[in-house]
């Protein structure tokens, strides 16, 4: 819509009808609607950022000249740089967790916040509007921000049509979120991160499992390298044919295999660990006793503790093992002394280098959390019995279950975008213009 001349009668009207809508349609992302939490994390940035903001500032009048050499294309014209700005701070808050893109419900923050900034950019009085933007680029701003609000509006109805009402108990047993506040311990092996039903692209709806993270000032051997990051397993993702769809079994992904590891594991299932091609790696589970007799090796993988008397020894005698030795592990399975079922394979890794994780979880991609160490052998969970004692039966999704244990807001986040197939064009990020 073209701007109107700012000495037009109808511009005072027209500023005051866009303020006025763009607070009605702000309402269900507010307090008190009772879903304000989880509408607010359907919007969502590609995250873009204003790199150029205060040179926009200090010379946002171009002159004659600049528009003849190069002319301002669309995205950096004034009122998308301004909204993309906004956007930005309504998804941020308090920027006390980074600067955002997508945020879960626990992280959304003051009830106030959203239509505070709608106050302060669109009411039309002197004391309210800052001298940076002139009121025809917030009359184009306003007009964005409607069509987006709209916009997320439109597609949770769309996705509360396809949610069941209510939705059935799904939380997952002894899952908790992870403080993001230092001092935190997310970044530890042990710890799981939950994508953002918004996260698109490889790594949507997967659950991953740290194994091992060192940080630029942890290095365990205290000499300066550069091998330190993160590196890490998904969970929940079965390996399957690019072209049929079908599930691939050991000795299908990788071929060929040693004559003892065929005998001893022909026809188990292999997990996709991640985009990153690595060799055959495994989780196995074993009691004290037998991991020393078996000699398979391998580390134990902890249960991340939320206090420090608290107890990690949920199964006294059952210990999940990563990085031991495959051929060892075969060995056992055909002398008897352990049984193939304790055996989880994967190929492919998730790897990130020094400070990406953390940047990650910072802009809201990932919500940390502490769970059993036997879901990342099993790529199942335990769920919590229902409060009215009746049977449940909760979805065979590892991704739902866990985030569903991590708060109600979370829980119906994810029902609400649990059948969403990630094509609606009214889910694309609010900067997408």
């Amino acid at each position: 819509m073209a701007a109107l001349p700012s000495n037009a009668p109808q511009t005072s009207l027209l500023f005051r009808r866009l303020y006025r809508s763009l607070l009605k349609s702000a309402k269900p992302f507010c307090f008190p609607s009772p879903n304000a939490k989880v509408f607010s994390c359907l919007l969502h940035r590609a995250g873009f950022e204003d790199e150029s903001w205060e040179d926009f500032l200090r010379y946002r009048t171009p002159t004659d000249a600049d528009e003849a050499s190069e002319p301002m294309n669309e995205e950096n014209e004034a009122h998308h740089v301004l909204f993309r700005r906004l956007l930005r701070e309504v998804i941020s808050e308090d920027g006390e967790l980074g600067i955002r893109q997508m945020q879960f419900p626990s992280h959304v923050g003051d009830a106030s916040h959203f239509t505070n900034i709608i106050r302060r950019e669109f009411k039309e009085s002197a004391g309210c509007v800052s001298s940076h933007f002139d009121i025809i680029t917030r009359k184009e701003t306003s007009f964005l921000a409607l069509r987006e609000l709209n916009k997320k509006l439109a597609w949770a109805d769309i996705l509360e049509q396809k949610a069941p009402t209510p939705h059935p108990r799904q939380p997952a047993r002894f899952v908790k979120p992870l403080s993001l506040r230092p001092p935190s311990s997310y970044l530890r092996p042990g710890s799981f991160l939950i994508a953002h039903p918004n996260l698109s692209g490889y790594f949507r709806r997967s659950v991953i499992c740290i194994l091992d993270h060192t940080g630029e000032n942890e290095n365990r051997d205290e000499v300066p390298t550069s091998n330190y990051g993160t590196y890490g397993l998904i969970v929940n993702r079965l390996a399957t044919s690019s072209s049929s769809g079908k599930t691939l079994s050991l000795e299908e992904v990788l071929k060929p295999l040693p004559d003892d590891i065929m005998q001893a594991f022909s026809g188990s299932s292999v997990r996709e660990g991640g985009p990153v091609h690595m060799s055959l790696q495994m989780l196995h589970a074993s009691s004290p006793e037998r991991h020393a007799n078996l000699q398979i090796g391998g580390t134990v993988l902890p249960m991340v503790t939320l206090t420090e008397d608290e107890s990690t020894a949920l199964h006294s005698d059952r210990a999940i093992m990563y990085k031991g030795d495959v051929l060892k592990a075969a060995n056992s399975v055909l002398s008897g002394a352990l049984n193939r079922e304790d055996v989880s394979f994967f190929v492919g890794a998730s790897s990130w280098a020094a400070g990406q994780l953390e940047g990650e979880i910072e802009r809201g991609c990932w919500l940390p959390c502490r769970g059993p160490p036997d879901i990342a052998y099993s790529g199942i969970c335990d769920h919590l019995p229902c409060e009215d004692g009746k049977s449940s039966r909760p979805k065979a999704d590892l991704w739902l279950s866990m985030l569903s244990a991590c708060g109600e807001d979370e829980s119906r986040l994810a029902h609400l975008m649990y059948h969403d197939n990630g094509e609606s064009p009214h889910g694309q990020p609010c900067d997408e213009l």
